[in-house]
């Protein structure tokens, strides 16, 4: 059951962090930022014990549902988009944990608030813009080495091969083309998550 999965879990981290505190799996929060930082740190943090938990389920697991659960959530962890997707939110709520940490004190300044207001905006909108190249590349090169460090296979976003216009039944493909995995994170993932957040602000301190 649900004590022997987390047992496991306790039992890797003892095994793989020696001399840490144990660590537990948090609950997401559908409208607190920080307790989805808190949720993914343990998750990096803590991303080899869970890895090798998921694979001990999926092996030993006699229950049909969880065993198909845990091989289903091993494939998602496992894959470079995944981490990659991890480092990103990292690095978003380590600007914007400090906001939603300090409109939670009641002894709350609000002329401070709203200028915190503004300078997180400020950066969400530079990580957005990628005034420099190395926004992104500095979080694709610290995703390729934790991947190295967790000895994952995936070590690059997989190329996707897409058509440029529809083909009729039986055509020969000769159209097709590769378009940059990257790219397409960049502007699926990367740009709508950071237009979210954006809106989130805009949305909740539109009078500052």
């Amino acid at each position: 059951g649900a004590r022997k999965r987390t047992a496991t879990y306790v039992e890797f981290q003892k095994q793989l962090y020696k001399n840490q505190r144990i660590r537990r799996l948090k609950n997401f929060s559908a409208t607190r930022w920080t307790y989805h930082d808190r949720s993914l740190e343990v998750i990096q943090i803590t991303y080899k014990s869970i890895i090798l938990t998921l694979k001990k389920i999926g092996l030993e697991e006699t229950d049909k549902k969880n065993k198909s659960l845990a091989n289903s959530f091993l494939k998602q962890l496992n894959s470079f988009k995944f981490v990659l997707t991890m480092h990103m939110m990292r690095n978003i709520f380590s600007i914007t944990t400090p906001l939603s940490n300090y409109l939670q004190n009641p002894a709350i300044d609000f002329v401070q608030a709203i200028h915190l207001i503004k300078v997180t905006r400020q950066q969400i909108q530079d990580l957005r813009a990628m005034k420099t190249e190395s926004v992104y590349e500095n979080l694709f090169t610290e995703t390729k080495l934790f991947c190295e460090a967790q000895d994952l296979e995936e070590h690059d976003l997989a190329e996707v091969r897409t058509s440029r216009k529809k083909k009729m039944s039986g055509e020969i493909s000769s159209d097709e083309r590769i378009t940059s995995a990257n790219y397409r994170y960049v502007c699926e993932v990367y740009r709508c998550s950071l237009d979210v957040i954006l809106s989130k602000l805009d949305d909740r301190f539109s009078g500052s």
